[in-house]
């Protein structure tokens, strides 16, 4: 599962059912990968779904491989699915989107099952690559979250505020 080991360029992309694009390695299997640990921000985007915003830190080698990689699987998409079309990266200023949906196996960091997904400070995710969406005008890759880790921001053990005696409100 390391994204190392897939060569964007062995990536095919061809139509699926319908208008669906399909993404597969040469051999035809599907791609799947794991990510780097990595700060993350989870919030609600609609009932049952997720949003994960990973963020790569260029100065972690193994982050900057990561976002090169991503790239270059965007960069070596083809077909006449995205003729004409803007592509739209799933990274924008080194901070890394992608959905989770309720059927998204969620391990805490014991690697025990968890729903405290809003929880998460840091994440590490196993994605597959699906294939890829398109509208009239745009295209992007569409990354699937099948497992994702997260670690638990960090609670203080105890209050660091300094008792102040001062009374600064401004009673006229």
């Amino acid at each position: 599962m390391d994204f190392r080991l897939v060569n964007p360029e062995h990536v095919t992309w061809k139509r699926g059912h319908g208008t669906s694009v399909v993404a597969k390695t040469t051999g035809g299997t599907k791609i799947v990968v794991q990510t780097p640990k990595c700060s993350c921000d989870v919030t609600v985007n609609s009932p049952g779904v997720f949003r994960v915003r990973m963020t790569l830190k260029q100065f972690e080698p193994v982050h900057r491989e990561f976002e090169d990689w991503l790239r270059r699987v965007e960069n070596h998409a083809s077909g006449p699915w995205k003729t004409g079309k803007t592509a739209r990266s799933a990274v924008y200023s080194s901070t890394f989107s992608v959905m989770a949906f309720s059927d998204t196996l969620v391990f805490d960091d014991a690697g025990k099952l968890s729903a405290d997904i809003l929880d998460a400070k840091s994440c590490s995710a196993i994605l597959e690559l699906s294939g890829a969406w398109t509208t009239d005008d745009a295209w992007g890759a569409r990354w699937k979250i099948v497992q994702l880790k997260c670690w638990p921001r960090a609670e203080p053990e105890q209050c660091s505020f300094l008792d102040d005696d001062t009374d600064d409100t401004d009673d006229g």
